[in-house]
């Protein structure tokens, strides 16, 4: 999930007006020791990613591209060389720092084919920032970013888009800043239908979560499309990790606990194997849907806020409903049902606390319909 710390502290503050089975000192306990762990998990992550970038930083500057939600970013050794899949914007990028000899386009696509036909697994094996998660994906890259397709074909068939660039690298002093030139190669996917193709490498893992939780399989591809554009490999520095970027110390242990009835967070490794990744998603809006807001009355109206919940937590939802702005179900509630469905989205959209949840409100809305129709 693109979520950031407060989305645990809004659950936290739902759960703890919810929590009848605890007694209030033993909760509060609880809640510490998990603010407390998910601190840690979260710092030694974000360490990883500080540490990445410092190495970075002499070759491509204070803000160099990483791996994400949507991409697989890969340096060569010698850090001169980048290899961007961008599964969201359906293009792939090989950039060049200081090309003396520029490489044909010839060069550059076989370049992309063989760095594709390595196995997720594999290419996870060698990111920095997955030094110690073992995957176990054996699919390809290609297969991941084209499927049923040949990759090598829509390669060769692929025109590429080149133009030189620079990137700003300030010395260690920060008195001066040097420039670097860069060779960038851009291959746009035409295939207009990739996402859906993408999509139905998942199918069977969602068909069956959605009969087990009573949800919409289109809710859960939308989710899945906007969260990561169905990239395998998908993890941001939140951290949150897999097709729907479930945050291990929040919602991953709120399911864990709740549904699995484990209380420890689910390890980056089963995030990142796709079965169980949904399932962890999927629970997750079964809780939103059948707890957190189950006393929104009117299904589309609980269904819109269930979507921005995923992003931003049900307490950040029910501040917009508050009549004190308070991060408290009961009142927020009352309000929601005095509504109208269209009133309630007009009002997420209006005042959600993060325009990020604005977006993320309208995006997944907009992809559903898309995947309504193959039901």
């Amino acid at each position: 999930m693109k979520q950031s710390y407060c989305l645990v502290l809004a659950t936290f503050v739902v759960m703890g007006c919810c929590t009848n089975a605890m007694a209030q000192s033993d909760y509060e306990t609880w809640k510490a020791q998990h603010l407390q762990s998910y601190k840690s998990f979260s710092e030694a992550y974000l360490n990883r990613y500080k540490e990445y970038k410092k190495r970075l930083a002499p070759k491509w500057g204070d803000d160099p591209e990483l791996p994400s939600q949507d991409s697989i970013v890969h340096y060569s050794e010698d850090l001169n060389q980048k290899t961007v899949l961008d599964f969201e914007k359906q293009e792939i990028r090989v950039e060049i720092l200081e090309v003396n000899q520029s490489p044909n386009e010839k060069d550059v696509k076989q370049h992309i084919v063989q760095f594709a036909s390595q196995s997720v697994s594999a290419v996870a094996a060698k990111d920095p920032l997955l030094s110690d998660v073992k995957l176990t994906d054996s699919r390809t890259l290609a297969e991941s970013m084209v499927p049923d397709q040949s990759f090598a074909a829509t390669i060769e068939n692929t025109v590429v888009d080149v133009k030189e660039t620079t990137v700003k690298v300030a010395t260690k002093n920060e008195e001066s800043v040097t420039e670097k030139r860069v060779k960038q190669f851009t291959l746009k996917l035409s295939n207009k239908n990739l996402l859906q193709h993408r999509a139905a490498i998942y199918k069977k893992f969602v068909g069956e979560t959605s009969a087990e939780y009573k949800l919409d399989s289109s809710l859960l591809l939308a989710i899945m499309q906007v969260e990561s554009s169905f990239n395998p490999m998908a993890q941001s520095a939140v951290p949150a990790f897999g097709l729907m970027q479930i945050v291990p110390e929040s919602a991953g242990k709120d399911v864990n606990t709740r549904v699995f009835k484990i209380k420890k967070a689910p390890t980056p490794e089963q995030l990142f194997e796709p079965g169980l990744n949904i399932k962890f998603g999927s629970a997750y809006l079964s809780i939103l849907d059948k707890n957190y807001l189950s006393g929104i009355t009117d299904p589309i109206s609980r269904h819109y806020c269930i979507i921005a919940a995923y992003n931003t937590g049900a307490g950040n939802v029910a501040s917009v409903f508050h009549p004190k702005r308070k991060k408290a179900l009961g009142e927020a509630v009352k309000v929601i049902n005095s509504l109208t469905p269209q009133q309630v989205y007009e009002k997420l959209i209006s005042d959600l606390p993060y325009d990020e949840t604005r977006k993320y409100l309208r995006k997944v809305t907009e992809a559903i319909p898309g995947y309504t129709a193959e039901e």
